[in-house]
C-alpha cells in the first residue's frame, strides 16, 4: 500500500515520494520516455529508497486544461464540492423565510473564506444564490474559485556576454 503522509489536498504530488513499496532501479526511465508518458497523461514514478518519486502528478484528460490534468487541482475541486454539500445539509428540511438568501450567502462566504485560509483556493467570485426557476423547493448555488496552482516549472534564463 502506497502512503503519502499529508492531508492537504492542495499539496501537489509532483516531486513527492510515495512509500511502502519498491521499484527496482533497473525500472528507471529516461527523461525522453518520462516526457512522452507525461504528455500522454501518465503519472510516472521513479525508483527511490523505499518507494517511488512522483515525477509529475498528472492525469489523463480530453481537454488538456491544467485544471483537469493536475491531480492536486482535481482533489481541490472534489474536496470543495463535497464540503459545500455537507455545509448546506443543515438547511435541507427547513421552511423558507425572508432571510433564506442571506443565510445561504453567509454560509457560502464563510466556507469559501475557510477554503482560502486552508490554502486550497486563492480567491472566489461570482457567488450566485438563487431559487431554481423550475423547482421552487431547490436553491442553486454557483461560484467560481481560483485553486492553489502547483509550481511545476521554473524557467531560468541566463545571458552571458560583455555587460
Amino acid at each position: 500500500v502506497a502512503v503519502i503522509s499529508q492531508n492537504n489536498v492542495a499539496m501537489p504530488l509532483t516531486n513527492k515520494v510515495l512509500s511502502g513499496f519498491s521499484i527496482l532501479n533497473n525500472k528507471a526511465l529516461s527523461p525522453v520516455i518520462i516526457e512522452q508518458l507525461a504528455n500522454a497523461g501518465v503519472c510516472v514514478l521513479q525508483p527511490v529508497q523505499g518507494g517511488g518519486n512522483v515525477v509529475w502528478g498528472i492525469t489523463a484528460t480530453q481537454s488538456g486544461f491544467v485544471e483537469e490534468q493536475e491531480i492536486s487541482i482535481v482533489f481541490i475541486r472534489d474536496r470543495i464540492a463535497k464540503s459545500l454539500r455537507q455545509g448546506f445539509v443543515a438547511f435541507i428540511g427547513l421552511p423558507e423565510d425572508d432571510t433564506i438568501t442571506a443565510k445561504l450567502t453567509g454560509q457560502a462566504v464563510a466556507m469559501l473564506n475557510s477554503f482560502i485560509s486552508q490554502n486550497m483556493i486563492t480567491a472566489f467570485k461570482d457567488l450566485l444564490i438563487i431559487r431554481d426557476p423550475v423547482t421552487p423547493t431547490q436553491w442553486n448555488i454557483s461560484v467560481r474559485v481560483a485553486p492553489a496552482y502547483p509550481v511545476n516549472y521554473i524557467y531560468i534564463k541566463v545571458a552571458i556576454g560583455t555587460l
